[in-house]
């Protein structure tokens, strides 16, 4: 994992080795408030039809400079990440920091990494990602993905 305050490796339970900064304190200050109020403005205006383009591209710009908390777990050098299925597709959960991340009831320990790290998630097997399932959720499909990101990686 990369520590969003300086770059430097680090692991579960493990100090950053750039700023030592604990792994517990990496994890709950990773916050994205704005993020978050992004998500209900944008409910709010497609509940009322309204156009929510501005909102698309400031939360372009939100994801590209977050590192969100990921559900993953790591054995025998393969990757599992937490993902729920509906009827339009199956989506990797995401979430904005570790209260929101507490209320999914995870008992996978919460790992980070900057959004561009989190892309790479992205296979043919998934549609997109789930931010906050359990509260106010945004649904990011690969659509989107490919708008802003998947184009230019």
């Amino acid at each position: 994992m990369i520590c969003p305050k300086y770059g430097g490796n680090f692991s579960i339970n493990q100090n950053c080795q750039k700023c030592n900064t604990p792994y517990s304190e990496i994890i709950a200050d990773i916050r994205h408030d704005e993020m978050k109020r992004l998500f209900i403005k944008m409910g709010e205006l497609m509940e009322n039809h309204k156009s929510i383009d501005i909102e698309e591209s400031l939360l372009a710009c939100e994801l590209i400079n977050s590192s969100l908390l990921v559900p993953i777990t790591i054995t025998d050098d393969s990757l599992s990440v937490l993902t729920t299925k509906d009827k339009k597709g199956n989506y990797i959960l995401l979430f904005t920091d570790k209260e929101e991340y507490d209320k999914n009831n995870n008992e996978i320990p919460a790992r980070t990494n900057p959004f561009r790290e989190i892309l790479n998630l992205m296979d043919e097997h998934v549609d997109g990602f789930i931010i906050n399932i359990a509260s106010v959720a945004c649904e990011i499909p690969r659509k989107y993905l490919e708008k802003y990101f998947l184009g230019d990686s």
